[in-house]
């Protein structure tokens, strides 16, 4: 998963930063991208916000060329 830092860099009324440890502990607990956009920009989010999930699936059979 992949977060810009408009998601990290979110600041709520004090002045405390989103900052990386709830951002993984929102991987842990809330795979949904649109979750983590959400919260974070609930939490006073100024800057834009960027959430990209990856994910890599097994090929049974190779491709014909």
């Amino acid at each position: 998963m992949l977060v810009s830092d408009g998601v990290v860099e979110a600041t709520d009324e004090q002045g405390n930063l989103f900052g990386f440890d709830r951002v993984l502990e929102l991987v842990r607990t809330q795979p949904s991208v649109r979750q983590i956009a959400e919260v974070a920009q609930a939490f006073g989010q100024d800057d834009d916000i960027s959430v990209i999930s990856v994910a890599r699936v097994p090929v049974v059979e190779p491709a014909l060329a």
